[in-house]
């Protein structure tokens, strides 16, 4: 049996559950795994998604712009666009 990655990208949501959770225990604020953390807030999968809120939870001072990874998708998607302007100011180099 293969073992599992840590892999934002793999169509394995067990792959990218471990980078949740490596990203996690490893503390890593980057830009590019913040980004990443972001996108898993729009996963198909809940378990998915509740991992991801949980982390960026964990790793920004208990900000969550008021995410519900149970919420119907027009109110996720809401909380997304908070964690995307959020992130293009202050990790993709804009304006603070």
């Amino acid at each position: 049996m293969p073992q599992l990655r840590a892999d934002f990208t793999s169509l394995s949501p067990a792959e990218r559950a471990r980078a949740i959770a490596l990203a996690g225990r490893t503390e890593d604020r980057s830009p590019p795994t913040t980004k990443e953390l972001i996108e898993e807030l729009d996963s198909a999968d809940p378990a998915i998604r509740m991992l991801a809120i949980g982390t960026l939870r964990n790793l920004w001072d208990g900000q969550t712009f008021g995410y519900d990874y149970a919420a119907p998708a027009h109110e996720r998607r809401a909380a997304i666009a908070e964690w995307v302007a959020w992130y293009e100011r202050t990790q993709a180099g804009g304006d603070p």
